[in-house]
């Protein structure tokens, strides 16, 4: 794994920019990595080589994490929801936005594991194992307790989860982010579906 990431990193630095998007990448489910010149499935994403390489390396070693079942993810989150004082249906809705129970997942952005944590909050809640299902989802927990607490309100509060609180204060309210509007009703709507 670690040569095939290193070969994609040494090959980067030396192909020209002429040469972006003339290459074909799709990762493995154990993580190792198929690079061609044409896309041989719906799988190979083009390979943009002035951002793609660091991508590719965190979603190479997300995959090699351990996963868990959806009924271990439930249990998880009921433990750590009733931990923190919050609704476990409202956690699971979220991870089934976020990640639907993936432990390697890893966003274009870099959020990490279950709960798609960005690594400066991860950082912020003192998880060194953003792929540890249990250590994930604790923190994930926890970072939803202390935005309700800033917020006071379930829509301010999933929406904070997702764009930042920043972005929230600075909007007065959940902010006009397509996606942030977007995921705040899917994780609405599934927690009203789980009444």
């Amino acid at each position: 794994m670690r040569w095939c990431v290193a070969v994609v990193m040494v090959c980067a630095l030396a192909v020209p920019s002429w040469a972006e998007g003339r290459f074909y990448y799709a990762i493995n489910r154990d993580g190792s990595i198929h690079v061609s010149d044409m896309p041989l499935s719906p799988r190979f994403k083009p390979f943009r080589f002035t951002h793609s390489v660091n991508y590719i390396r965190r979603v190479a070693l997300g995959m090699r994490r351990k996963q868990v079942s959806w009924p271990q993810v439930e249990r998880l989150a009921t433990v750590a929801a009733t931990r923190y004082g919050l609704d476990p249906r409202l956690v699971l809705a979220i991870i089934d936005v976020e990640s639907g129970g993936d432990a390697g997942a890893v966003s274009p952005a870099g959020a990490q594991g279950i709960m798609q944590i960005m690594p400066d909050t991860a950082r912020e809640l003192d998880l060194d194992a953003p792929f540890d299902p249990e250590a994930n989802i604790d923190a994930g927990v926890r970072y939803l307790r202390q935005m309700f607490e800033r917020f006071g309100e379930l829509r301010l509060a999933v929406a904070a989860y997702n764009a930042g609180p920043g972005a929230v204060e600075r909007h007065g309210g959940v902010p006009p982010y397509p996606e942030t509007q977007t995921y705040v009703h899917r994780v609405l709507s599934r927690l009203q579906a789980s009444r």
